[in-house]
């Protein structure tokens, strides 16, 4: 009995002093600086947006962005106060963490014409697309964020569950996905494997 008490004691030793070493420690003060140079748009001082949109029905934006000298890519989804996702954490690389794809068929409904902006990543078995596409037989477009899971076995693909499709608002788009045509993240769909 007396040691489970000196564990209890020691718990909340320990809490006490997690409580007061974080109190006006330096990660509140790294967190307040990064809150306070988040611009509206989810992009720091030293970044570009690549392309931006606010979700329909919602005050949440899904900016990509990448630093002035291009030196990473960076996607955010979220309000100036609350980021919800930023990918990756580390961009020291992370421009091989994402993948772009662009598709183009003209010759209008005829031909099924249609234009097919992609850009991808993954963080652990869910499949993240920032996607904008027009459609030559609806005559619409459209844009957004979807979401699936999936396991990727060998060549194999297995899709899990649902896809989730949060769209975008179109009229609140800024920039272009194209912009990332000329750069390490574009896969030619074409030449990709089946």
């Amino acid at each position: 009995m007396f040691k489970k008490w000196v564990q209890i004691a020691l718990s909340i030793l320990f809490c006490l002093l997690l409580v007061a070493c974080n109190t006006n420690s330096d990660i509140d003060i790294v967190q307040e600086d990064v809150k306070e140079t988040m611009k509206p748009d989810l992009t720091l001082q030293d970044e570009k947006i690549i392309f931006s949109f606010k979700l329909e029905d919602s005050d949440k934006i899904v900016t990509i962005a990448s630093s002035n000298t291009n030196d990473y890519l960076v996607l955010r989804m979220g309000t100036n106060e609350k980021i919800d996702l930023e990918y990756p954490q580390n961009k020291t690389h992370s421009w091989d963490d994402f993948e772009y794809v662009y598709y183009f068929r003209g010759g209008g409904a005829v031909n099924h014409g249609l234009e097919y902006d992609n850009l991808s990543f993954r963080i652990g078995e869910l499949e993240y697309s920032v996607y904008y596409e027009y459609s030559a037989i609806s005559g619409e477009y459209e844009l957004g964020l979807l979401f699936f899971e999936q396991v990727i076995e060998g060549d194999k693909i297995i899709f899990l569950g649902e896809t989730t499709k949060l769209k975008g608002d179109l009229n609140s788009m800024i920039g272009t996905l194209g912009d990332l045509y000329d750069t390490k993240v574009y896969k030619n769909p074409l030449s990709m494997k089946k």
